[in-house]
């Protein structure tokens, strides 16, 4: 609960700086951030691919703005899923875009034809948007592109998986040695 007592007003209008306890707090705390960030013993972020069916419904655009958030994955790249690639590649474009991102890699992956437009939720948000304009790298073949990055990483890749993952099984069952370089999520 809010007491009057602290709050400022035009009699008393607070200290003219903050207190100096909260400055030293404040102090303590960036200098142990600072620490913990150069720290060799700090956490590397995790090495990921998102493959998504992204363009349907909101819940993979907002999946995909939380992996861009979180300091503790390292996006590799985004294989689109299902539908028509290109659609779902220019959603994600336009989003990576969006977040000045546009160093994430998209994998065009398994074509499935043109998708009607009542499940081209976000077609309205891309309008005009043209895939072949995206400043960084969009690979038609996708699943080639996600098997040359797996099997390449030095480190394990987490595969985040976010619908139907037709273009992943095709990657499986073109290059078997996959599924021990790779954790699925």
């Amino acid at each position: 609960e809010w007491s009057p007592l602290f709050a400022p007003s035009a009699a008393n209008p607070g200290p003219p700086f903050p207190p100096m306890r909260s400055v030293l707090v404040a102090l303590l705390l960036l200098a142990s951030m600072h620490t913990f960030a150069a720290s060799s013993d700090a956490p590397r972020a995790i090495p990921v691919v998102f493959a998504t069916d992204i363009g349907s419904d909101i819940d993979d655009t907002w999946a995909l703005a939380q992996v861009l958030r979180s300091p503790a994955l390292d996006l590799r790249m985004v294989l689109t899923e299902t539908g028509e690639a290109r659609y779902r590649g220019a959603v994600t474009a336009k989003l990576l875009e969006a977040a000045a991102r546009t160093d994430v890699p998209i994998a065009l992956g398994t074509d499935f034809g043109p998708m009607p437009d009542e499940h081209r939720h976000q077609g309205p948000w891309i309008r005009g948007y043209d895939l072949d304009r995206y400043p960084g790298t969009v690979h038609t073949d996708g699943i080639g592109a996600f098997i040359e990055l797996v099997m390449a990483s030095p480190r394990t890749v987490t595969v985040i998986a976010v619908g139907p993952a037709p273009s992943l099984g095709a990657a499986l069952a073109r290059e078997p040695a996959l599924a021990a370089r790779c954790r699925l999520v």
